[in-house]
């Protein structure tokens, strides 16, 4: 509107008095605004408009001279005097051109390990806010994201977006989260000699009905006559075993729960005196899988029992009964659950990228229950 500042004096314009007044419908303007602001004619028509820049601004104001259409997208941002002219009386209206807010910002990179913290590089304007999608845990005002605080996954997207007048399109950037590995050293192992094994005997946490997962590292060089047994929990019965893992004597890798109900084997043979990692899980019902070095071999969804036979059989490493078996054996965990298959990959990694090392099974980044039994075979 109008702020009725007069230049001049009043003069007959065409026998009536001129009148110089004028109003936009507004006294700034976004500078990606549109349509162009043209201003309404409140007295004279037929005058001239004209515009000054307001100290400290020294920019343009593209204006049409007989319509007072500022051209916004070819103006400078700042401050002006927009004045309209007409038979020898001039007023002015203040007029300010608004630069639309830019939202450009990066991280250092687009994956991050889920420790410390990652900060944001705002190439932009400043003042923004940041957001977003679930999972990553991140400070609205600054982008500082937790690492530690985040959910390993992704991608997450970030998005900041101005606060300010003249709002920018909101810019996003991509992260995702990697677990940290997190290994402890790994010095022994256990030697079986096809007459000794181990017994961890019958506590509570071991006589398990529902899911399961059974985790080694196992290393043979031997080919047995008959079948000769990692892992065992079960009588004299085959009917009466609850679960076991052994050797076969083809040299593949074979797995059960309750006896021949339900098993799995290994396509390949594992006899070649290299170490190997062997994972075994159970869900109620649905499934029975075989992981070797980190690889789903072998899943069986046929016929799968709802519930593990519970008997006071001991848990056994290197036997059942009279089957001994030969080689080395560490690390052997067992979880009341079925651990994911990302679980089994990490426990895998773990010693393939870092030897002399083992996962740290209480720590996983993929598993957040512990395991309810792990003999380190030697280590601490």
């Amino acid at each position: 509107m109008s702020t009725g500042i007069g230049v001049g004096v009043s003069s007959v314009f065409g026998g009536v008095k001129a009148s110089p007044s004028f109003e936009y419908s507004a006294s700034a303007f976004c500078a990606d605004s549109y349509p162009d602001p043209v201003p309404t004619i409140n007295g004279t028509p037929g005058g001239t408009f004209s515009a000054a820049p307001v100290a400290p601004s020294t920019g343009t104001l593209v204006i049409d001279s007989s319509t007072g259409r500022v051209t916004l997208a070819s103006s400078d941002p700042g401050n002006y005097l927009v004045t309209y002219t007409v038979g020898g009386v001039s007023e002015s209206d203040p007029f300010e051109v608004l630069a639309v807010q830019t939202t450009g910002f990066s991280y250092s990179s687009n994956s991050f390990s889920d420790s410390g913290t990652a900060s944001p590089t705002i190439t932009g304007s400043a003042g923004g806010v940041f957001t977003a999608t679930t999972g990553l845990s991140i400070d609205a005002n600054t982008g500082v994201i937790d690492l530690g605080a985040s959910t390993v996954g992704g991608p997450y997207t970030v998005t900041y977006t101005n606060t300010g007048a003249c709002q920018g399109t909101p810019s996003t950037f991509d992260i995702t989260i990697t677990a940290t590995v997190r290994i402890i050293p790994n010095n022994f192992s256990m030697e079986f000699d096809g007459q000794s094994y181990v017994s961890a005997g019958n506590p509570t946490q071991l006589q398990i009905t529902g899911e399961l997962t059974i985790s080694l590292w196992f290393k043979t060089s031997t080919t047995p006559s008959t079948n000769k047994y990692l892992i065992s929990k079960g009588t004299g019965s085959y009917t009466q075993r609850n679960f076991g893992i052994w050797q076969s004597s083809s040299n593949t890798i074979r797995a059960f729960i309750n006896g021949v109900n339900a098993g799995v084997t290994s396509p390949l043979s594992y006899a070649d005196g290299n170490w190997h990692h062997l994972a075994v899980t159970y869900t109620p019902s649905t499934s029975l899988i075989l992981y070797i070095d980190g690889s789903a071999v072998d899943t069986n969804i046929l016929s799968i029992p709802a519930a593990i036979t519970n008997n006071t059989s001991d848990f056994e490493i290197g036997r059942w009964v009279t089957d001994y078996w030969t080689g080395d054996m560490d690390e052997v965990a067992i979880w009341n659950k079925a651990i994911s298959a990302n679980a089994v990959q990490e426990i895998y990694n773990a010693t393939i990228n870092n030897p002399g090392y083992t996962a740290d099974l209480f720590k996983l980044a993929n598993e957040s229950q512990a395991p309810v039994f792990w003999n380190r075979m030697g280590d601490d």
